[in-house]
């Protein structure tokens, strides 16, 4: 018996305690246009330790380069970027200005020079329809 009243006292205790919105809460990024497919326009913010925690590879087909996200750092996993890229998406164009006609070091310098970024990417992921049954092509 004094088990639960013990426990009963302290559950009117933690009701009494204010709920509030988190104090650290950091948006991330948010999406400005998706289309059907796997094309998407992704706004991302830096955070204020100046990274914005993806990683990206270059790669070279056909003379041309491509970048893709190779990953989420500074411990962080790719659950915070869920709906915005995962790793595999390929990067087309980083504040306006197409990847494939830059060389790596460029797009190193875009990524690095502004607080907000605008990224179009092609996510590389198999298109669902509404069930999860994969669509074929």
């Amino acid at each position: 018996k004094q088990w639960y009243q013990r426990r009963v006292r302290a559950s009117k205790r933690a009701l009494k305690s204010p709920v509030s919105t988190p104090n650290n809460f950091r948006c991330i990024g948010k999406i400005i246009y998706s289309t059907t497919g796997k094309v998407k326009v992704i706004e991302l913010y830096r955070p204020p330790d100046g990274y914005f925690g993806f990683q990206i590879s270059p790669a070279v087909q056909e003379n041309k380069l491509r970048v893709f996200i190779s990953g989420f750092g500074h411990g962080l996993t790719d659950k915070l970027f869920t709906g915005l890229m995962a790793i595999g998406d390929e990067v087309l164009n980083v504040n306006g200005h197409s990847v494939s006609s830059r060389s790596f070091t460029d797009v190193i310098s875009l990524l690095s020079m502004s607080q907000t970024l605008l990224l179009t990417v092609k996510s590389n992921e198999p298109p669902y329809t509404a069930g999860g049954v994969q669509r074929k092509r």
